[in-house]
């Protein structure tokens, strides 16, 4: 009886495993590299601020690599580089350098200018502002970054063919 117990128990955590799509079962999905598009309703391009910041995005290219052993390296204005990982449905991006400076860097610059500097409080900003959230589509083919500030303008990803 006992045994029949362990082994339905068993059954059940398996299926809750497979109905709820394992933990992390869509990251080899994901894998891949992407090229990415500004999209943003024209009307923000009558604001002379918003219409600089958005040139600068389109005049560059934004690209999305999403590497098989959980990094990423992102251009999106600047190199952004670090780790990602799959959080209630959206990709996690977690930098670690910004346009090849880490959080390391920039507390030893900022001790330079302010000795004062409480490099707790520093690191637990950064913690709640180096990351990033994306959503991706059902069919794993485009991933998408939408600002948190304005969150009608967004940078769609679309996987390269070669992928």
């Amino acid at each position: 009886m006992m045994h029949c117990r362990k082994t339905c128990l068993a059954i059940v955590a398996f299926l809750l495993f497979l109905v709820t799509g394992g933990c992390g079962s869509d990251i080899p999905k994901l894998v891949g590299k992407y090229e990415g598009k500004l999209e943003m309703p024209p009307s923000l391009l009558n604001d002379p601020i918003k219409k600089m910041a958005a040139s600068r995005l389109l005049s560059e290219k934004a690209t999305l690599d999403l590497n098989a052993d959980k990094t990423f390296r992102m251009y999106l204005g600047a190199e952004m580089t670090g780790n990602w990982s799959i959080k209630r449905g959206q990709i996690r991006l977690d930098m670690v350098s910004i346009a090849g400076r880490t959080l390391e860097d920039e507390i030893k610059r900022n001790k330079l200018v302010n000795p004062g500097l409480d490099e707790e409080a520093v690191r637990g900003r950064a913690k709640e502002e180096t990351f990033l959230l994306l959503d991706y589509s059902d069919d794993f083919k485009t991933v998408t970054f939408r600002d948190k500030d304005m969150p009608e303008v967004k940078v769609v990803f679309t996987r390269n063919q070669a992928d």
